[in-house]
């Protein structure tokens, strides 16, 4: 996917780009450091941090070792997303989808979808709540009409968790250099201070050795702040896109 985007990149005649990514998105960002590190000036990491390749991945590790950070797991939901019949379950109740995705109140991701067995039980029991109020009927709609059945439902996207578990990507990672393995440009990490499952304290933490130039922000939001604070993240970009290239590369946002 990285020799896409630096493909998409020759296409349009464009050397390098301060490149932006939020939750998975960061995970390809973070793959562009490893990968195609030429073709990035600076990087802006969403709510989820830059991950380092690690080779081979340990979900039931992870929810370990989370939980004696901080007292809950956060990737209980992992083991759900990879069985074999989660595509058909959360595509068929797409109240219950928008709902969980989607919360008003962010503690429905610590309630619903961090703890094993949770987010299958939501679907159980057709969980639903109040939709949220930096989100219109319209784009809840739009939602739902992307990821309906006749669209594919959400397979496409569990995609992202199975590769990670099936080790799709294990060997490549095993394989980068150490020297790769370093984020050798300026990098902004923009925190979520009320997601449950990419805990800003850990984020940080995880990033910080491999980032030297790196600045951190934090919004007061849950998982989905370019929604929920736009506004504010736009002037975090801005400011941000400002000290690498001038009020000039500002504007472009």
């Amino acid at each position: 996917m990285c020799e896409d985007l630096a493909s998409i990149l020759d296409h349009h005649q464009i050397k390098e780009v301060i490149a932006v990514g939020h939750d998975w998105g960061s995970n390809l960002l973070s793959r562009m450091v490893n990968y195609q590190p030429d073709r990035v000036s600076a990087y802006v990491f969403l709510d989820v941090g830059y991950s380092r390749p690690v080779g081979e991945f340990d979900v039931d590790m992870i929810n370990k070792m989370i939980q004696e950070r901080i007292g809950y797991t956060t990737f209980g939901y992992w083991l759900f997303f990879n069985a074999q019949d989660c595509g058909e379950i959360i595509t068929s109740n797409p109240e219950t989808s928008v709902s969980v995705i989607y919360p008003e109140r962010a503690e429905i991701y610590k309630e619903k979808i961090c703890p094993v067995g949770a987010l299958r039980k939501a679907y159980e029991e057709r969980f639903t709540a109040p939709p949220p109020t930096w989100l219109s009927a319209a784009e809840i709609k739009t939602h739902k009409e992307i990821f309906s059945a006749k669209n594919g439902g959400y397979e496409g996207g569990l995609n992202w968790y199975k590769a990670q578990m099936g080790q799709i990507n294990a060997k490549d990672e095993a394989s980068v250099p150490e020297e790769r393995q370093h984020v050798h440009k300026p990098s902004l990490l923009v925190l979520c201070e009320k997601d449950y499952i990419a805990v800003p304290k850990l984020m940080e933490e995880s990033m910080r050795p491999f980032a030297k130039d790196m600045e951190v922000k934090k919004v007061d939001s849950g998982h989905w702040l370019q929604l929920e604070k736009a506004d504010e993240v736009n002037e975090i970009l801005k400011d941000f896109l400002e000290k690498q290239h001038g009020s000039n590369g500002a504007e472009k946002l």
